[in-house]
């Protein structure tokens, strides 16, 4: 069987300890605990090298590989706890909001920041 959903890697902010429930909408001020390993790439400025194709097949030993790699890479900071980065993740996920809300019929793309208006 073939996935039609992507492997997808969330960078979590925990509230009191435990996982916040997840929602499908995102206000213009509602707080954002989810967050896309893909967002956190882009807003590094990195990739991870995985092709996005590879994302939606079964993970191999080198697809995880790599994906561990970018997290530490890119996201070891939040994984510490130094939270400088979220205002940068939230600010790309809401302007993705906002495009994906736009009259001009702008496309959804995979990314939480690169157009969805909710989160997964």
């Amino acid at each position: 069987m073939v996935p039609t959903d992507p492997l997808t890697v969330w960078v979590v902010r925990l509230v009191d300890g435990d996982f916040p429930p997840r929602t499908d909408v995102i206000g213009p001020a509602s707080p954002l605990y989810y967050f896309d390993l893909r967002d956190v790439e882009l807003v590094r400025s990195q990739h991870s090298g995985i092709d996005e194709r590879e994302l939606y097949s079964m993970p191999t030993g080198e697809t995880a590989h790599m994906l561990a790699n970018s997290l530490r890479d890119c996201g070891s900071d939040l994984l510490r706890g130094d939270l400088a980065l979220l205002p940068a993740l939230e600010q790309r996920i809401r302007a993705g909001r906002e495009k994906a809300r736009s009259p001009d019929g702008a496309t959804k793309a995979h990314s939480s920041g690169a157009g969805e208006a909710h989160a997964n």
